[in-house]
């Protein structure tokens, strides 16, 4: 798929997000009361619900991964590519779970969890152990089950839409490559989306706070974007991303929306959110939808990154960013004229 195919594709993917927000949102408006909520302060209706729910995530991981760990040598860039992006996110949502957590969201259903809690910064009250470990086990689980998906329709179900080894040799050209390691258009929508997220908190329902939550999903993903969008974009099997998100999106609905929320195994402090919630699904801050959209192209999008590393030379980063221009398809200078398998 040449550059020109892979933007038109994208346009379209992004013409298919817009159709189904819109009418969503349509559908949505005719209710003006969320549902009874089922669970009431002190009831016990769902013991360890929010650790045995993780098993929706578990399950497909440790299939996903028993494929892919019997594949680690024929797929070996997209091995290595894995571990790092899964180090990375890891370390970022593990940093959201303990600064943000206890600002962010809220646990008012104990009994959902083992009791095992996890350090923690609460604004009223300090430091101390109070988040549930299931929180951290979340974002570990779900941030595995973005990226062993997409991997696995990469090279499966969709790798006709997948560039092959030889396309990556367009990254020895060092002009080439540092074009694209930087997108300012990603950083001003980024900028600017915080913005406008800050006015429609004035101006909603809630203007009391700040849209620390919103803020923080707009940096995760604007961020990676701004570094690495030209990049990504011409090797991202979009076929295989939107699988990722479909699957996502079922997995969240059946999972946030039908469990976590009405069961109060977690929730959400207004004051940090934007202030427009989805009354259908129990009051959920629109920022819950974003975030299954954005953490699975800001971290597939780590991982393509760290795929081109890996698989241009398989050398240090420095012969990628100051070899000479090559043509695609011929050999790097003083290479042996073949690709690392």
């Amino acid at each position: 798929m040449s550059d020109a195919e892979a933007r038109a594709t994208y346009r379209r993917l992004q013409w298919m997000v817009a159709i189904v927000s819109v009418t969503a949102v349509l559908a949505f408006v005719a209710v003006q009361r969320a549902p009874s909520p089922v669970y009431e302060s002190g009831s016990n209706v769902s013991p360890y619900g929010y650790t045995i729910s993780l098993v929706l995530f578990f399950v497909p991981v440790a299939f996903l991964f028993v494929w892919f760990w019997q594949r680690r040598r024929t797929l070996r860039e997209n091995w290595k590519a894995f571990w790092v992006t899964f180090a990375i996110i890891v370390v970022v949502w593990s940093v959201l779970d303990v600064l943000l957590a206890n600002t962010i969201f809220e646990f008012p259903n104990p009994d959902a969890t083992v009791g095992f809690d996890l350090p923690g910064y609460d604004p009223a009250t300090g430091w101390g152990r109070n988040v549930p470990i299931e929180e951290f086990l979340f974002y570990i689980s779900g941030s595995a089950i973005i990226l062993l998906l997409y991997i696995w329709s990469a090279e499966v179900w969709y790798s006709h839409y997948s560039r092959d080894k030889l396309a990556y040799k367009e990254f020895g050209d060092a002009k080439l490559f540092l074009r694209d390691l930087f997108h300012g258009r990603s950083l001003a929508i980024g900028v600017g989306l915080v913005i406008a997220g800050i006015v429609a908190k004035k101006l909603g329902p809630t203007p009391d706070g700040f849209p620390l939550y919103f803020t923080f999903l707009v940096l995760i993903v604007v961020t990676p974007t701004a570094m690495c969008f030209e990049a990504v974009l011409r090797f991202l099997n979009l076929r295989a991303f939107l699988f990722t998100i479909q699957t996502l999106l079922a997995i969240s609905i059946l999972w946030e929306v039908t469990l976590g929320l009405p069961y109060g195994w977690w929730g959400y402090e207004p004051q940090n959110m934007l202030g427009w919630f989805i009354t259908p699904w129990s009051d959920l801050p629109i920022e819950a939808p974003l975030l299954w959209l954005v953490a699975a192209w800001s971290n597939i999008g780590i991982y393509e990154v760290a795929k081109i590393f890996f698989t241009v030379r398989d050398r240090k980063i420095k012969d990628v960013l100051f070899t000479k221009a090559v043509v695609v398809g011929q050999p790097f200078p003083e290479d042996t004229g073949h690709l690392p398998t």
